[in-house]
């Protein structure tokens, strides 16, 4: 089994290029699904953030209030720090969970999609590093338009990320995004390629 990690900086594009991957029959492991489930209802997730944030984050059925939190951490980089501390140990656990699992079910390429898989350790797991990058202002555009934000609220969440060039500097391949999907597409291709011919 390969295991490719697959990350990349708020608005980069990392989802379009894990979804070509997927199309080429890869598994994937998406660290956004997995921290959503761990923050539904009676999950450990939620409960932690119950605890340290109260109720003020959650909706009258007691779900998250994604939006809230967010604009609570964004706009507090300790308040950050906190969440990503109560939130990052459980979703490294039941990552490391979900490989285990694709290992023995035998499937040849698994992706971890994690946009903080370096920040949370996840990287030393993983035998390639890839790393996709836009430029500034495009992933300002898509994150505004994706999530009806603000530009003021785009950029504190751009801000809260260390710099792309941190990812790069040990990436073991870039892919860059700025622009036309074939070229990103062609990209992959490449990539997914000098897999099976190492």
């Amino acid at each position: 089994m390969v295991l490719i990690g697959l990350t990349g900086n708020i608005g980069s594009g990392k989802s379009t290029v894990s979804a070509m991957l997927k199309e080429r029959g890869a598994t994937i492991i998406d660290a956004d699904v997995v921290a959503k489930q761990l923050c539904e209802p009676g999950e450990p997730g939620w409960q932690r953030i119950r605890e340290h944030f109260g109720r003020e984050v959650f909706e009258q059925d007691n779900r998250l209030n994604r939006r809230k939190l967010g604009e609570i951490v964004f706009a507090d980089r300790s308040k950050l720090q906190l969440l990503n501390s109560l939130i990052h140990p459980l979703v490294s656990e039941r990552i490391r969970k979900l490989i285990h699992e694709s290992a023995g079910r035998g499937d040849r390429v698994v992706v971890i999609d994690a946009p903080l898989l370096i920040e949370a350790g996840l990287h030393v797991l993983v035998d390639r590093l890839w790393v996709v990058v836009a430029e500034d202002e495009v992933r300002l555009r898509r994150i505004m338009e994706r999530d009806g934000l603000t530009e003021e609220a785009a950029r504190l969440r751009m801000w809260a990320q260390e710099d792309q060039s941190e990812k790069v500097a040990i990436a073991d391949a870039v892919i860059e995004n700025s622009g036309d999907l074939e070229e990103t597409r062609r990209q992959v291709a490449r990539l997914w390629n000098e897999l099976w011919n190492a």
